[in-house]
């Protein structure tokens, strides 16, 4: 009856498959293999108390025996399920389940979940029967690389540091926060305490690095987390609160201590290194010490405190107030207008006045003599002795006034004031008096003569030294008494150049004339002055008549006087030995010359030829000009300028 039913029910499976979509066919895989205890193949020696792994079905049912294989590759189970050649699993009320993993049936055979294959003719063959196809690893239970190990290797790394990545089989990865504080790097710095929370990673604080010396600066290195300590060398705290000014040096240094002084000569004065504060402790009673008060003395200390005996003030004078000043001690003020007794019986209305007894009066012993020395007797009774004391006449015309005989006697003052032009007199009220007067005098310098009295003063006119000569400097010597007359040839200069200049004491002025005169100079006897009419000037040139008379130069012609050139105008010869005009060419250059003959305008008389020639050379540039220049002539045409022009019109030269 039950193999009936399964064959019905395999027909009704099969003629099913034939009519529907092959969509939903699960995918054969490779179950993963299990470690079962059986060491037979037979089909039901499965061990029911434990079944190895992969052998339950995905319906949970695990295989414990089968009794029957179909000829078509139906596996049936005691329990009424059956294994469908593609993989599947029909339950005995006749639903299919599809298993979660997939199983192969290469050939006609059938995997089972626990990677072992069933054949057509119902026998069981172990996995390592049949070769593995590799495929990628994947957390799924199997051993998707044929290694022999299932799930191996890092499958469920999510790149997330703070979740643990497990692989669970069959589950698939898993992933759960990793645990609070787990270290991890979220900015880069080494330095940050980065931790896991909830499962991410969150920034942490920065680590302490506080060496506790003062002498440096600490910090971390953000490339690899460790705490560095920099020396420095600006103030510090040695942990003493005494010092002051401490300083780094290689480490923190002691400063000065520090000054504890509350200025109490009846205290110890300290400091408390822990605190820094300045500590005042009290003398014994009867140290001695100084209050800083004038007005005691025998300072002794007291509980901290100086104290002294008052000091008695008493001068034991009417006329003073007695005070004590702690700065200047014992003060005696006056007592101005307080009536006293000075003791003397010739005085009377006594009063304080600066301190002292002064009488306002006395008996009336004055007898107005300067000259008798006033006194009253202890009786009151007056006397007037004669003095020898000094004294004053009252009159301004004595001097040494000394009292003889009661009587008061000067000599007669001098009023000699040793000037001739004042007249000395005595006033008695006034004194000396010096008149000014107009009497003849002597001045003393031999240079003034009719010398008179002026203003108290003696004046002279001075003497006449005046030669007649206007080309001597006359000047009177007060030393010697005399006139002197030197001669000054420049106050003789007639502006000629062809004069010689000179100043006789005698005669005055005389222009001599220079023979053969050029520009202030003699020519020599073969030599001619030669004047050309412009601002050039004047020189001696050699005469001649053709150009062998000049050797290195050429004759020229100038002013109808043939002369060789000078090396200053050498250029003017134009490379010819001879440069004149004639009469048929009167403005014509010499013969062979290699430059231009210009003419110019004869501004200058004399005025034959009414134009002067010159030949010169055409340029366009400085450098066609050896020692001269490319420049303006004066006809404006663009010539070389003439040698002796160069400053005129060669700016620089």
């Amino acid at each position: 009856m039950r193999a009936v039913s399964k064959f019905l029910l395999i027909a009704a499976l099969m003629a099913g498959a034939s009519a529907c979509s092959d969509d939903n066919a699960v995918q054969p895989q490779v179950a993963t293999p299990g470690g079962g205890t059986d060491s037979d193949a037979s089909i039901g020696d499965y061990d029911t108390a434990s079944p190895p792994d992969g052998q339950a079905l995905p319906d949970g049912t695990v295989l414990t025996d089968v009794n029957d294989v179909s000829p078509d590759g139906f596996v049936f189970l005691p329990d009424g399920q059956i294994i469908v050649p593609d993989g599947s699993v029909i339950d005995p009320d006749g639903q299919i389940v599809k298993p979660d993993v997939p199983v192969s049936v290469p050939d006609g055979a059938i995997v089972l979940p626990d990677g072992q294959f069933v054949d057509p003719d119902g026998n069981i063959i172990e996995p390592d029967v049949q070769p593995c196809i590799p495929t990628t690893e994947t957390c799924n239970g199997l051993d998707d690389n044929c290694d022999g190990q299932i799930d191996n290797g890092f499958l469920c790394n999510d790149g997330q540091p703070c979740t643990l990545d497990v692989c669970a089989g069959v589950d698939g990865c898993q992933h759960s926060p990793a645990p609070f504080a787990t270290a991890c790097d979220l900015d880069g710095n080494a330095c940050t305490q980065d931790h896991c929370l909830t499962g991410k990673c969150v920034a942490g604080g920065l680590p302490q690095c506080v060496d506790t010396d003062p002498c440096t600066t600490d910090s971390c290195d953000p490339g690899n987390g460790q705490c560095v300590h920099t020396p420095t060398t600006g103030p510090c705290d040695d942990g003493n609160g005494c010092t002051v000014g401490d300083t780094c040096q290689g480490s923190c240094v002691a400063g000065p201590q520090k000054v504890c002084n509350d200025n109490n000569s009846c205290t110890l004065d300290g400091c408390d290194p822990t605190t820094g504060q300045c500590t005042y402790s009290p003398f014994a009673f009867g140290v001695s010490c100084n209050d800083g008060s004038k007005c005691t003395f025998g300072d002794q200390c007291a509980n901290g405190v100086c104290q002294g005996k008052p000091l008695n003030c008493d001068d034991g004078l009417l006329c003073t107030d007695d005070l004590c000043d702690p700065t200047q001690g014992c003060q005696h003020p006056p007592l101005d207008g307080i009536a006293c007794n000075d003791g003397l019986p010739c005085t009377t209305g006594d009063v304080c006045s600066g301190g002292l007894c002064k009488a306002q009066g006395t008996l009336g012993c004055d007898d107005g003599n300067p000259c008798t020395i006033d006194a009253c007797a202890s009786a009151g009774t007056c006397s007037h002795t004669p003095s020898l004391s000094a004294c004053d006449d009252g009159t301004l015309c004595t001097v040494g006034d000394t009292c003889a005989t009661g009587v008061c006697i000067g000599k007669q003052t001098s009023c000699d004031d040793a000037n001739a032009c004042t007249t000395d007199s005595c006033d008695p009220k006034l004194g000396c008096v010096f008149a000014d007067n107009n009497v003849p005098c002597n001045d003393g310098n031999a240079c003034t003569v009719s010398d008179t009295c002026a203003g108290g003063t003696c004046v002279g006119q001075g003497t006449n030294c005046d030669d007649g000569v206007p080309c001597t400097k006359d000047l009177c010597d007060a030393a010697s008494g005399g006139c002197s007359h030197t001669p000054d040839k420049s106050l003789c200069d007639d502006g000629d150049i062809c004069t010689l200049d000179a100043c006789l004491t005698a005669t005055g002025c005389t222009h001599d004339v220079i023979p053969k005169c050029c520009g202030g100079s003699q020519c020599a006897a073969d030599e001619e002055c030669i004047q050309y009419p412009d601002n050039l000037v004047p020189f001696c040139a050699k005469t001649c008549n053709t150009g062998a008379d000049c050797p290195g130069s050429c004759c020229y012609m100038t002013y109808k006087t043939k002369h060789c050139l000078t090396p200053t105008y050498n250029s003017e010869c134009c490379g010819t030995t001879e440069y004149w005009a004639t009469d048929s060419q009167p403005y014509a250059c010499g013969i062979g010359g290699t430059g231009q003959c210009l003419n110019w305008p004869n501004k200058t008389p004399p005025s034959w030829p009414s134009k002067i020639t010159g030949c010169v050379n055409k340029c366009t540039k400085n450098s066609d000009c050896p020692g001269s220049c490319c420049g303006q002539d004066t006809m404006g045409s663009q010539n070389c300028v003439l040698n002796g022009y160069q400053a005129q019109f060669c700016p620089g030269f």
